[in-house]
């Protein structure tokens, strides 16, 4: 079964054949000079042939190519990208198979999982940099205890109290009174550094 899509480059065909047809009969027209009235009638039919063609031209070849275009650089500027996908007017079957390849290749859904997959490690990667943080304070406050020097275990152990409350509360409401305890282990972190 032959398609019946209307493909601008059939257009370009039908366009050309006209215009040949239409080169064709002006050369007749002017070689052969002779008949009056006739070949005033005759002249005007084919002046309004061409214009005809050259109307079908515009509305059915620049425009839809012009359209096509304005399309592909939005596409290229990052603007749209669903829609060179849906073109009205696709150049050829060729064409318009490989818009549905991509399509096919960029499936919206397939990248949405593989965003979701993304930000899924982004935001285990960003769980462990605290622990990460976590251990090593723990560990620096563990030899400041085997050291015998309290006053570097008491700061470093309230440093990280400081931190595993602001990082892990990020997307949590709090009680007010766990407020206040930040506050105050921020208090006693300041009064570590400035004193009285």
């Amino acid at each position: 079964m032959r398609n019946r899509e209307n493909y601008i480059l059939g257009r370009i065909q039908w366009f050309v054949i006209g215009i040949g047809f239409f080169a064709a009969s002006m050369s007749v027209f002017v070689l052969t000079g002779e008949g009056g009235i006739r070949r005033r009638v005759f002249a005007l039919i084919l002046l309004g042939a061409f214009l005809v063609f050259l109307y079908y031209g515009y509305q059915k070849i620049y425009r839809p190519l012009k359209i096509n275009n304005r399309i592909k650089a939005s596409f290229a500027r990052g603007d749209s990208y669903e829609d060179i996908y849906n073109m009205a007017y696709p150049i050829s079957a060729e064409e318009k198979a490989m818009f549905e390849r991509f399509s096919l290749l960029l499936d919206k859904n397939r990248l949405i999982a593989l965003s979701k997959k993304t930000s899924e490690y982004l935001a285990l990667q960003n769980q462990i940099n605290p622990h990460f943080l976590y251990n090593t304070l723990e560990g620096i406050r563990a030899e400041a205890v085997i050291s015998g020097v309290d006053t570097i275990a008491e700061m470093t152990e309230a440093l990280a109290t400081y931190f595993r409350y602001t990082i892990s509360q990020v997307d949590n409401l709090v009680t007010l009174e766990e407020e206040l305890a930040n506050v105050e282990n921020y208090y006693y972190i300041q009064k570590f550094r400035f004193g009285d």
